[in-house]
């Protein structure tokens, strides 16, 4: 009998519980929920990695804006790299937050020390690929 080929997504999932290690991950928005908490918008993402040992794991990231001008600069700023890593471009021409369901992005992963144990935080996105720059010249064929 011919043993089958072992691929890193052959093998079965590692970090059943728990922050996945940090690192860059290809993942995918899955879900979105906005909430109105303490009369301040969240936006709650749920991400889910589909590639490597944590391929299926969730992580999950918040957005929203503050009283604090630090924090509350940070939910926009977010927002926008995640639009444009998504190939959506400036936040401005997202008209409604569904329209980044079901797109993938580089999701940049640390882990955070919380009072309860460690926990993932989402520190950065990035698109798959660099855009393209259509503003260079071609170049010359001989």
């Amino acid at each position: 009998m011919k043993a089958a080929e072992s691929s890193p997504d052959a093998r079965p999932p590692i970090w059943p519980r728990g922050p996945i290690p940090a690192g860059t991950y290809r993942a995918r928005l899955v879900g979105l929920y906005l909430d109105d908490f303490s009369q301040n918008p969240i936006l709650a993402l749920t991400f889910q990695v589909e590639e490597g040992r944590c391929r299926g794991r969730r992580v999950f990231d918040w957005l929203w804006p503050s009283a604090d001008e630090e924090a509350a600069a940070m939910g926009p700023g977010k927002f926008s790299a995640l639009a444009r890593s998504m190939g959506l471009g400036a936040p401005e021409s997202v008209a409604s937050c569904e329209e980044l369901l079901e797109r993938v992005c580089l999701m940049e992963v640390s882990l955070m020390e919380l009072e309860d144990g460690p926990a993932n935080e989402v520190t950065g996105y990035s698109p798959l690929a660099p855009p393209l720059n259509d503003s260079l010249p071609w170049p010359a064929v001989a």
